[in-house]
This record gives C-alpha cells, structure tokens and sequence, in this order.
C-alpha cells in the first residue's frame, strides 16, 4: 500500500475543500513518532461578523452571520471576516511522550494512526502515515478553522535527496470582501474593503462578494541532484 499523502482537492459552486489523504497501514499498531518535526498551518476564518446601526438609539452593535439579523430600527452597515488569513510554520520535538519546541504539551499514541495530543489544555487527534513522516491535524474554533500538515525532519539532508520531479498543489483564499454601498440622496452606488470601510450618511449595504475567488493552483517543477530547478517555477 502506498504510504505517501496524497492531496485531492474539491471546487465546488458555493465552497471548496482540498483533502489530504494519508495511509494508516493495515496495522493496528501507531508508528513511533519521536524526533523533530515541522507543522505548516493554514489558518482560515470560520465565519462572517456583522454591525447593525440603530438609528433611533444611535448605537451600533455586531453579530454573527447565519444566526443574526437586522432587528426593528436597525440595518446592517458592515461585514467582515471573524478571523485573519494566515500561514503558520511551527518547530516540534516529540520524545517520550513529551511534546517541546514551539508548542508545549504531552502525546500518546493510539491505534490506526492515533496521535492524541493535549496541548494548552486542548485534546486533539492527528493522524499520522504508516510510514511515520507524515501527519496531518485538521481543527476547527469558533473563529477560525486550521488545517496543518506535520512532517518528520530528516537527520541530514543534500541536493540528491531530493532530486525528482515534484507537484505543488496551492490554495488561493480571498483575504477580504468587498461592500457596495447605495446613497439615496445622490443615487450613487460604491465599493470599499469590508476590513476598513462601512456605511457612511444617507448609504445603506446593498452587497457584499469576495474580494478574489478562491481558487486551486498546480505547479510542477524538477530538482536535479546539483540543485537546480526547472519547470513552472
């Protein structure tokens, strides 16, 4: 069976999801995980916030998407991201059921590629491959959703270790919305960044789109063993 991490990935009309797959063997039995390891995080709001200006009170608040709306004497002025967009590299070391370097906290190993990890006080589960080099710990909060991918660092490494050909699979996330606003005394129509603008005097929100679409890119390239690199890059 093949022990490598394949990535799929899913673009849909209203959402996309890109899906690492690794093998956990036939085994019941979890790898050793011990030595040093490097996590790549991608770090993604998980919902959209909202302000609501009242215009009897002169008072403004904020809510939550799906589960908020515009109440008597209100309308919605802005909308932004609950959280930041944002690439995380991390350091970790495990050793003896210790976790150390960038994160703080203890593991066990549990069955099926288990990795049960309590970090901050947090239970959480990654997955590792059978060939034990690879890991992955999807999480999901109430701001934010984080997928990383943790990988056992070699004990050395040259230009012939990684000669080949390779694929990089990227996924491009729209880092802010874009609002238009309607003025009814000038009857005009603009647009601004959901993170920096709102509604101004006589303007009412009529729309909000992302900034860019989210979208999937492939790129391919080869290393040769004198380290040169050609391809796409």
């Amino acid at each position: 069976m093949n022990a490598q991490p394949r990535l799929h990935r899913i673009l849909g009309h209203s959402g996309f999801a890109a899906v690492l797959i690794c093998s956990a063997g036939s085994l019941a039995a979890t790898p050793p995980v011990d030595g040093d390891w490097k996590a790549s995080s991608l770090v993604a709001a998980a919902r959209l916030q909202e302000t609501f200006y009242n215009s009897t009170t002169m008072s403004s608040r904020q809510g939550v998407n799906s589960s908020d709306f515009a109440q008597a004497g209100e309308e919605m002025v802005d909308t932004f991201f609950s959280g930041e967009f944002a690439a995380v590299g991390r350091s970790l070391t495990f050793s003896a059921g210790t976790l150390s370097g960038d994160v703080s906290g203890t593991y066990t190993l549990g069955t099926r590629g288990r990795v049960r990890l309590s970090v901050e006080g947090d239970s959480l589960t990654a997955y590792v491959n059978v060939s034990g080099d690879t890991m992955i710990l999807p999480l999901a909060g109430e701001n934010d959703l984080e997928a990383t991918v943790v990988t056992r660092l070699p004990a050395t490494l040259s230009h012939a270790d990684l000669a080949g050909d390779w694929t990089v699979v990227g996924m491009k996330l729209p880092d802010d919305l874009t609002e238009t606003y309607y003025n009814s005394v000038s009857e005009t129509t603009r647009q601004g960044p959901a993170s920096t603008d709102f509604a101004q005097t006589n303007e009412t929100l009529v729309d909000v789109f992302f900034s860019s679409p989210p979208a999937m890119e492939i790129i391919s390239f080869t290393l040769d063993a004198a380290g040169n690199i050609t391809g796409d890059l």
